[in-house]
């Protein structure tokens, strides 16, 4: 097998969404003064590539501890969507390869080359449209990817969030801000992205990789 790291690297200096909790790595204690090193951690669970459960968006909704733990891998397909900013990946863009239901579902935007600088996070980035999320919903699609920081655009956002909302309410894990999909474009594979078990937690960071023959 081959193994694609999908993963963006979380640094101290990367860019979070606006109003979310900066990355912070502090030494709780530290080899001068103790036998062992350990880290103290603070971020959000959005930091990075990360998974978004229904509780994220859909009040009472599941958490990432309750959603069942085979939705974060399983055999995926990755669809080229690069579009220009501002512009919503559509229906035409599902209908360039066979989605088989209860399979994942990875959208490559390109959005991704801006991974890590805080261009990644000002407005123009590509989300799925609403028709688009309705339309991966009537499939049965598992969970959907995405390499931007949102599957809704900052429009979709202000707008009530509309793919948030359609794939959450149908209890879809969001995978977002997710890199190297232009690597996997084509190939079958085995995606796996694994969240951290927290208790009454929306969203968790993950690893996520994808697996070829």
């Amino acid at each position: 097998m081959k193994t694609i790291d999908l993963t963006a690297l979380v640094t101290p200096e990367m860019p979070v969404f606006p109003g979310d909790p900066e990355y912070r790595h502090e030494w709780h204690t530290y080899f001068e003064s103790y036998p062992v090193c350990c880290s103290l951690l603070t971020f959000g669970p959005h930091t990075g590539t990360h998974v978004d459960a229904p509780l994220h968006f859909i009040m009472n909704g599941q958490s990432i501890d309750q959603l069942p733990i085979d939705r974060f891998f399983g055999p995926a397909i990755c669809l080229d969507c690069r579009r220009d900013p501002m512009s919503d990946i559509c229906i035409d863009d599902l209908n360039k390869a066979t989605i088989e239901p209860g399979g994942i579902v990875l959208l490559y935007s390109g959005w991704q080359q801006k991974s890590g600088t805080k261009e990644f996070f000002e407005p123009g980035w590509p989300g799925i449209s609403r028709e688009a999320a309705n339309r991966l919903v009537e499939i049965g699609a598992k969970a959907v990817g995405v390499d931007m920081p949102s599957v809704d655009s900052m429009a979709g956002l202000a707008e009530g969030a509309p793919a948030h909302m359609a794939l959450l309410g149908a209890g879809m894990p969001l995978f977002e801000s997710l890199i190297n999909l232009d690597k996997i474009i084509g190939h079958s594979f085995t995606f796996h992205a694994l969240p951290l078990n927290l208790q009454g937690c929306e969203a968790s960071p993950v690893r996520a990789i994808a697996e070829l023959p």
